[in-house]
């Protein structure tokens, strides 16, 4: 298994990605009860960038061009948008749990906050899946 390597630009760059996705399934979500749900997990992704930019006293990072134009044809070509952005949070969620942070040290903390989010995804992907194949 190939493991990914952060520095803190790059792990930055990946938790907007994370809040990104996390705000498409939002936007694209139709039923109530996993919007309302959707935006608790953006809010802790969220509370997890701006704690991160302070730790590294980082700048705001945004998402490059080819990122918004990926979203923006991930809406367009695929008929389970929400379904297609809580798969790319899961994922970006699970590399940056299972990364290797260089010349940095993350805290426990953070460790344990972000592994409890991609698990919180990653359930709740499942139970989308399984609601939305039965309409």
């Amino acid at each position: 298994m190939l493991v990914p390597v952060f520095n803190k630009e790059s792990a930055a760059k990946e938790l907007v990605r994370l809040c990104k996705e996390l705000d498409e399934a939002h936007t694209h979500c139709k039923d109530n009860n996993f919007i309302w749900r959707i935006v608790q997990l953006a809010t802790q992704a969220e509370e997890l960038y701006t704690d991160y930019l302070s730790t590294f006293k980082l700048p705001e990072i945004a998402l490059s061009a080819e990122y918004n134009s990926l979203f923006q044809d991930a809406e367009v070509n695929y008929p389970k948008t929400t379904e297609v952005f809580l798969s790319l949070a899961f994922s970006t969620a699970a590399g940056m749990d299972a990364a290797h942070y260089e010349n940095m040290t993350i805290s426990e903390d953070f460790k344990i906050k972000l592994h409890e989010l991609s698990r919180s995804v990653l359930r709740l992907l499942h139970e989308y899946r399984e609601e939305t194949a039965q309409e």
